[in-house]
């Protein structure tokens, strides 16, 4: 005779209680989601450091928490290894930063691939090598939180976020492997979510509802992240679909091209196109 099934609380807290004690950094913590992180990481009884480049909202953060406020900017390249100096050791480093831009490549100004770059790539980058000493082995994730899909997912109007994010996700990717090789127990994760439901993502709502991947509950999308982390996953993706749509663009981008030529193409194309209002 077999047990009941655990329910999705029960499993839920068995994940985060593999959390419990442990030093957890957050980067970007005062956006939308990373503030969720924040929390999510200290109901499920870490210790954790809040980082991010604006201060008062940091302190708020901060405050609300009962978490440690570390000031940072990832887009100052001299201060990373500063940084990394003042966090001291930790079990889990969680990068929630990241920026879009979403619109047509023609259209793109120099700015704008700058700072895709400098937030999406470099910066986690050169903030990564710094960190791969102070993470605590043989344990250790550093978590980069990918966009839509896997981090390959070629949609339009997405061409110069997509390529900081593929780059990204193969850094993680090619990270694992070196550190396997020379004998590093520290697990790099590209970690996929869902949409989530932030002040940031929410004018975009109706578009993914359209598209088939409404907006999740912060929390919930919180929830796949620790539960990917404490798995000590290299890499997960939020959502059937999403899943599914990732891996037919890596298989068959040609039937991917068919399906971007219809409806999904259309809504991309009247949200973002050279056109769109």
């Amino acid at each position: 005779m077999t047990g009941a099934s655990p329910t999705a609380d029960q499993v839920r807290t068995s994940k985060s209680s593999r959390l419990v004690g442990l030093h957890v950094s957050v980067i970007g913590a005062t956006g939308g989601f990373g503030e969720a992180l924040v929390q999510a990481f200290v109901h499920a009884g870490a210790h954790v450091t809040a980082l991010a480049r604006h201060e008062a909202r940091l302190q708020q953060v901060a405050s609300l928490w009962g978490v440690r406020p570390l000031l940072m900017d990832l887009q100052d390249l001299a201060a990373l290894n500063d940084i990394a100096d003042r966090l001291g050791p930790q079990d889990v480093v969680v990068f929630a930063t990241g920026c879009d831009v979403r619109k047509p490549f023609l259209q793109h100004s120099l700015a704008d691939m700058a700072q895709l770059v400098g937030v999406n790539l470099l910066g986690p980058m050169v903030l990564t090598r710094a960190l791969a000493d102070q993470v605590m082995q043989p344990n250790g994730v550093i978590a980069h939180i990918g966009g839509f899909g896997d981090g390959h997912l070629a949609l339009p109007y997405y061409a110069a976020d997509v390529a900081t994010r593929s780059a990204m996700s193969t850094l993680c990717q090619a990270l694992n492997r070196e550190f396997r090789l020379e004998g590093r127990a520290l697990t790099v994760s590209y970690l996929c979510p869902e949409p989530a439901d932030t002040d940031a993502e929410r004018p975009y709502g109706p578009l993914w509802a359209q598209m088939g991947a409404p907006l999740h509950a912060v929390q919930d999308v919180a929830d796949f992240v620790l539960r990917e982390i404490a798995a000590r996953s290299p890499g997960a993706i939020m959502g059937r679909q999403t899943w599914w749509i990732s891996k037919l663009n890596t298989l068959c981008p040609p039937l991917l091209d068919l399906i971007l030529r219809g409806q999904m193409g259309r809504q991309l194309k009247a949200r973002f196109g050279t056109k769109a209002e």
